[in-house]
This record gives structure tokens, C-alpha cells and sequence, in this order.
């Protein structure tokens, strides 16, 4: 009786350790482009976590990573106002898009024209410790102009 009280445990552990995903994280914020709110003036505030080995890199990533997530993922977490397809829905892969979004991010003027940070969720030692953990995650809420990405976006696709 107890060695089957034994294997039958011993099957329950294994069988429940086969199907563990790991969910890449930031302690309890999930590391995925979050919308926050839809502002009147067709800007959008997203909430975005990126890596850096400097804190000025760290921000800059993380402008890129939104602006990125805006053109071919959308925001697909938030507020339902907040929920947003691609800019570029149906022409991802399209050589024409990459070689638009290569010129894009290559000029880092285009970038703080329609994008900012509006809020950092960094403390003093996180930001210190950046030096010693290059790959550490830091959150930032970051204001997009979505409006004026969106009528860049029709204008190179009429």
C-alpha cells in the first residue's frame, strides 16, 4: 500500500512539473507592451519594460521597444480603449515596412518626435546596479502619439 502511495505522488510530481512554461516577468509586471490610457488628444500612454547596459540606453530601448510594439504587434492588453492592431497589420514581412522601420530607428530625431518617457518606475539602486546587472529590466510609462504615427503610417501606405 505504500508503494503505491509512493508512485502514485511520485507520477502526480513529475506529470505537474512537465507542463511548467516559465512567464518571463518583472516581480509581479509582466514584461508585454501594456496600455494605460487612451488620452483625447490621440496620444496613448503604454507601460513598457526594456534592458540596457546603461540607464540612458535602458531608456532609449524602451522608446524603441514601444514605437516597435506599435507598428507590428499593437497593444493587446489594457483598457479596451487602449487595444490597438498594427499600424503595419497586413504588411510585416513586406521589404518595403523593414526597410522603412530600418530608416525610422536609424534616425534617432524620429524617435522624441513621437514618443517620450512620461513616467519612470526606477529607483536609485536599480539605476546604480545597472553598471554591475546589465540585464535588468526597468519599467517605463512612455507617451506615444498615436495619432501622428498613424496618419506617417497612411501616408506611406495610401
Amino acid at each position: 500500500m505504500k508503494k503505491l502511495i509512493l508512485i502514485t505522488s511520485a507520477l502526480v510530481f513529475l506529470s505537474s512539473c512537465q507542463s511548467y512554461k516559465p512567464e518571463y516577468d518583472l516581480g509581479n509586471y509582466s514584461l508585454k507592451t501594456i496600455g494605460i490610457r487612451n488620452e483625447l488628444d490621440g496620444n496613448i500612454l503604454v507601460k513598457v519594460s526594456a534592458r540596457g547596459t546603461t540607464y540612458e540606453e535602458v531608456k532609449a530601448n524602451a522608446l524603441k521597444t514601444a514605437l516597435n510594439d506599435i507598428f507590428l504587434k499593437g497593444i493587446d492588453q489594457g483598457p479596451k480603449d487602449c487595444i490597438k492592431l498594427p499600424l503595419f497589420q497586413n504588411k510585416q514581412d513586406a521589404p518595403e515596412t523593414k526597410q522603412w522601420l530600418l530608416a525610422f530607428f536609424s534616425n534617432e530625431g524620429n524617435i522624441g518626435d513621437y514618443a517620450s518617457i512620461y513616467r519612470e518606475f526606477a529607483t536609485y539602486e536599480q539605476k546604480r546596479d545597472l553598471k554591475y546587472t546589465q540585464n535588468q529590466a526597468l519599467s517605463f510609462e512612455v507617451l506615444l502619439k498615436y495619432s501622428a504615427l498613424e496618419g506617417l503610417v497612411k501616408r506611406l501606405n495610401p
